[in-house]
């Protein structure tokens, strides 16, 4: 099955018909697909100079129709990182917990270090590698609608944002909202997509590069 986009350039006016787009496209794929392109967008990203400056991390508890991380966790762990998720709070909202300890299965069952891990300022992110249904070459993401990562990354604005996606799923034009929080950058496997002046904050956040 033809996934959406891949022939030409979609545009969005309206963030509903964008997410049932992108929800088609994720249909058609199946796990083997995405541990190849889990497997390539690693080893990209761990590739990347930047990449080796970006502890302490924000990480996502991948599930069905994502990129998993278990192997950034990893990476990040054998090299002594702090490495944060996002966990659910008693009031409904969601903070940076890390990730070690018990987890827990959240309320959207989604697994999220428990009430006793310690809690991680968003302040201190270093680097934050968020999920979505779609992304664009301006760094606009498309959620699932519940505004949880606007809100969980409103604070994160020392963070260096990266999304990460199928190829496929970075393709046309989203509609963006005054609230929602972009990302720098958008890294898929075939490649790394810098918005404007992404570069200029690479340097100030981790100097030069090599």
């Amino acid at each position: 099955m033809q996934k959406p986009g891949e022939k030409k350039v979609v545009q969005f006016e309206d963030k509903g018909a964008a997410r049932a787009w992108a929800r088609e496209g994720l249909r058609a794929m199946g796990a083997a697909e995405w541990e190849g392109i889990t497997a390539a967008i690693e080893r990209r990203l761990t590739g990347a100079w930047w990449w080796w400056m970006g502890s302490p991390l924000g990480l996502y508890a991948g599930r069905e129709g994502e990129p998993g991380t278990e192997g950034l966790a990893r990476w990040a762990e054998e090299h002594g990182w702090t490495v944060a998720y996002p966990a659910g709070t008693a009031d409904g909202g969601y903070e940076w917990r890390e990730g070690v300890g018990e987890w827990r299965t959240g309320r959207w069952g989604i697994r999220e270090p428990g009430e006793g891990a310690r809690r991680v300022e968003a302040g201190e992110l270093r680097l934050v590698v968020v999920p979505g249904l779609a992304f664009d070459r301006s760094g606009t993401r498309l959620g699932h609608g519940g505004g949880f990562y606007d809100r969980l990354l409103a604070d994160a604005d020392r963070a260096f944002l990266l999304g990460i996606c199928a190829d496929w799923q970075l393709k046309g034009r989203l509609p963006r909202n005054a609230h929602d929080v972009a990302m720098d950058a958008v890294a898929t496997e075939k490649r790394v997509v810098f918005a404007a002046g992404a570069e200029e904050k690479l340097a100030r956040l981790f100097g030069g590069g090599r």
